[in-house]
């Protein structure tokens, strides 16, 4: 039965000593305090000197302000969303694997629970929810776990708001949870929360997400498309000027530019006497469309470059064979995410579990989980140069084989697929099989009789030659009496060491009858041979 000890740390050095802790909600959010879900805008008439406050005072622990302009970014530019999302989407159908330490049947046990977990829909979405580090820099999912009379169950992993955690001031590394009594943060419960960092770049925690570089492009392009609506608004239309003379009185003034202004809806209007408009062709302003979708553009693939590692995918104008190519180095980044999701399970999930149900462990000693791309491989060819290896008595591990074809090990009362004839690895009636290099059974007619009984019905004329033959004449010619079987072992039983073998074997050699036996093969390959060309006969 799992046992726990009285005090247990986690990879932090922090201890674990409430359980009751670990079955509540810790940082639920709150409308009335300091964690309310609902935050000020960024984004909206955003400037360049206060993106350069936003950034600095996230670099100095103030992170609220810039991770709520990180959700903006998703929500406002539709091309970074877009590829983040892609590359979220890409982690998400990462498969997972876990290891077991080695074949015994606990480890196995444990690792099919472990197995059973990555399974579950709430740890599905724990592997999205992580994701959100890649933009912010760091995200929090709560442990929520559930005790049975036996066992620790993470029942539920919740998202939690990254605004409501701190980067500790004096490292800048560690995450505090803000509570009303500690508006600063306070250290985070043990094995309560999973805390997934990105890992871009080495520095502080908040500088690893993409939204820290991506903010820059995102306020120049939303300048440059602001600029393009208004170009696009008065593209094509002449320009209207209205003159008047120094007499003019301002209520004179205001009537000239209100007719200047609706000229271009009414297509027609009234001034006082003394008045003029002119109207300038605005044909030959063209080039403008050009500039400001330039700048958008430029933009947009600065961004794809920083989120996916290439352009080709996601951006007009690349060949089928480039896209490869270019998907390729994604796969790279992919499998970078990959590593960086695994570490953080390990850690926060992995070993959590295996310590409050079966204590803890010296290092090496946990299940290791793999976050991977699914290679393509040729299974056939595995199995196929596989076989003859297991046959000439290499040991392999089962859960090796089974992790390769992605199977899971069966559980004791689970229907079994079994070879034709019933054979299973463990032998024919559930005996442990003949090792290799062990003594083979006797030869005996019983025994060729038994082995090609399976099916009569569809055997061909050869298959019938071989079952004759292996019935009689090779029964006799290799084992009976004086047969080179017979003798071989005899030899073997007399020699003394591995020299007086070889001149036994070189005396035997030389004076051995073999014309029987050479007959006997040549007329057998002839019969089989004639068989196989009147087969053929008949089907042409």
């Amino acid at each position: 039965m799992p046992t726990t000890p009285t005090t247990i740390y986690d990879a932090y050095g922090r201890p674990a000593k409430h359980s009751k802790l670990l079955e509540r909600d810790k940082s639920a959010p709150s409308l009335m305090g300091v964690r309310t879900p609902w935050f000020d805008p960024i984004a909206t008439g955003l400037t360049p000197l206060e993106l350069a406050y936003v950034l600095r005072d996230a670099t100095e622990g103030e992170t609220r302000a810039y991770l709520t302009l990180a959700e903006e970014m998703e929500e406002r530019d539709l091309h970074y969303a877009s590829v983040l999302a892609t590359r979220r989407t890409a982690i998400k159908q990462l498969p997972v694997y876990i290891d077991a330490v080695d074949d015994s049947p606990a480890e196995e046990r444990l690792a099919e629970e472990l197995r059973a977990l990555t399974r579950e829909d709430t740890f599905l979405r724990l592997i999205h929810d992580m994701s959100d580090a890649i933009a912010k820099g760091y995200s929090i999912s709560e442990i929520e776990w559930e005790r049975s009379e036996s066992q620790w169950w993470p029942a539920k992993f919740k998202w939690r708001d990254p605004r409501y955690f701190l980067p500790d001031r004096e490292t800048g590394d560690e995450l505090l949870l803000v509570t009303t009594d500690n508006p600063l943060g306070e250290i985070l419960p043990a094995y309560a929360y999973v805390q997934h960092r990105a890992q871009r770049k080495n520095g502080l925690v908040v500088r690893g997400g993409l939204a820290f570089l991506a903010a820059r492009a995102y306020l120049c392009k939303s300048y440059s498309l602001k600029d393009w609506l208004a170009f696009a608004e008065v593209f094509g239309l002449p320009l209207r000027i209205g003159e008047y003379d120094e007499a003019a009185t301002a209520e004179d003034k205001a009537k000239l530019l209100s007719a200047v202004a609706n000229l271009g809806s009414d297509a027609a209007a009234i001034v006082p006497s003394g008045m003029m408009i002119r109207i300038i062709d605005g044909a030959k302003s063209t080039g403008g469309d050009r500039l400001f979708e330039g700048l958008a553009n430029y933009f947009n693939k600065e961004t794809s470059k920083a989120v996916l590692g290439q352009t080709m995918t996601s951006e007009d104008g690349s060949s089928l064979a480039q896209a490869k190519v270019h998907d390729k180095v994604r796969e790279d980044i992919l499998r970078g995410d990959g590593v960086d999701l695994a570490a953080t399970l390990y850690r926060d999930v992995i070993r959590p579990f295996v310590d409050l149900n079966y204590g803890p462990r010296p290092r090496g000693q946990y299940p290791r989980i793999r976050l991977e791309p699914r290679v393509e491989e040729d299974l056939k060819g595995f199995t196929d140069a596989l076989t003859p290896w297991v046959d000439r008595g290499l040991r392999i591990e089962a859960s090796a084989v089974r992790d390769k074809f992605g199977l899971d090990e069966p559980d004791d009362n689970a229907e079994i697929l079994q070879p034709k004839g019933g054979a299973t690895a463990e032998g024919p009636t559930g005996a442990p099989a003949q090792p290799a290099g062990g003594t083979p059974p006797e030869r005996t007619a019983k025994n060729t009789a038994t082995f090609a009984e399976g099916e009569p019905e569809t055997q061909d004329e050869v298959e019938k030659l071989v079952r004759a033959a292996l019935e009689t004449d090779w029964v006799r010619l290799l084992d009976e009496g004086d047969g080179p079987t017979a003798a071989m072992r005899s030899i073997i039983d007399q020699a003394q060491n591995y020299d007086e073998l070889r001149t036994l074997l070189r005396d035997y050699l030389q004076r051995v009858n073999s014309a029987e036996l050479v007959e006997h093969l040549a007329t057998k390959l002839f019969q089989a041979r004639g068989l196989g060309d009147a087969t053929d006969e008949v089907e042409l």
